[in-house]
């Protein structure tokens, strides 16, 4: 090879090395994607899932479940979704447009339940079919510096559904021995207080919980070790004895196909009505399975229908 040869041969592998285009067309034989296209694709990747039922009744709330699906996004932990508005179509018209003003963190965005009549007002009163969608005008800002990177409408729907004259009752299945059995493999319990209380399975000695004297609530959760064929739908109540009638201090609901595979966070309980001038008080605490309260979850078809008792607790406020 001549010198000059040579020399060119130099300029050109150096002018390569030192140009990130030319590293880049070597190395994926593709152009960098620019910022708003990686901006517009944040908002391609989300999708709003509803979760209806099948069949409603026109004589009670209508519950339904927005879910939020983010895809593949990276960093979610650090992006948060905010609705500003929402537009409501029912039978593909337009029945109303409302301010929907909600914060949806992508790392861990729960279900949200939504009564229809919010949404569509009486739209939906009548018996009939109906198909129901939603959009979300909203915007994804990082959560650190509150910064925007996406703004856009977001789609849901659309979902069918009837309304029935029926009552809730009839529309889920109440279920006396579903295989497996539930009571062989769910493990109950009381959150207060960063503490857990086991209530299930049954077992001996005294059980004592500490609640928050400014809001004596507690979170009751479940888990299985299998998967359940039947969903669980109770009401909570309190028997303090002395003659009283029971107090219902919350509800209880874990669709089947949400049991197995994490703690569910069943309801939140207010225990406030069991203490009048006193700090400390003892109450059985039963679960009473309930269509209505089955009802109000879209997931739950059938439940299982057994009382449990969950035995005497000694609750206390602290000062």
């Amino acid at each position: 090879m001549t010198k000059m040869r040579m020399l060119a041969f130099l300029v050109c592998v150096l002018t390569a090395c030192s140009n990130p285009e030319a590293d880049l067309k070597i190395d994926s034989g593709q152009q960098p994607q620019k910022p708003a296209d990686v901006r517009q694709s944040l908002g391609d990747q989300l999708r709003i899932e509803i979760v209806a039922r099948k069949l409603y009744t026109f004589s009670s709330s209508a519950w339904i479940q927005l879910v939020l699906h983010a895809g593949d996004l990276p960093d979610k932990s650090n992006l948060v979704l905010k609705t500003k508005s929402v537009k409501t179509m029912v039978n593909k018209k337009v029945v109303a447009t409302k301010n929907w003003p909600m914060g949806w963190p992508l790392a861990a965005s729960l279900p949200v339940k939504v009564d229809l009549a919010t949404l569509a007002g009486n739209a939906l009163q009548a018996k009939g079919s109906y198909e129901l969608s939603l959009t979300f005008e909203s915007e994804i800002f990082e959560a650190k510096s509150a910064k925007t990177l996406w703004s856009g409408m977001l789609e849901a729907g659309p979902v069918t559904f009837e309304v029935v004259a029926k009552r809730p009752d009839q529309l889920i299945e109440a279920v006396k021995n579903p295989l497996p059995d539930p009571a062989a493999s769910l493990s109950i319990g009381l959150h207060a207080g960063g503490k857990r209380l086991e209530l299930w399975p049954p077992t001996e000695g005294p059980k004592r919980l500490t609640l928050s004297a400014h809001s004596p609530r507690a979170s009751i959760k479940v888990t299985s070790r299998v998967q359940l064929s039947a969903g669980l739908a109770f009401k909570v109540l309190a028997d303090i004895g002395q003659g009283r009638p029971k107090i219902e201090v919350g509800s209880f609901r874990a669709p089947a196909e949400k049991l197995s595979v994490t703690t569910f966070d069943a309801g939140q309980l207010n225990f406030k009505t069991l203490f009048s001038e006193v700090k400390k008080v003892n109450a059985r605490l039963e679960l009473v399975p309930a269509a209505k309260t089955a009802y109000l979850n879209p997931l739950i078809d059938k439940f299982w229908d057994k009382t449990l008792d969950l035995g005497m607790i000694e609750f206390s406020l602290n000062k």
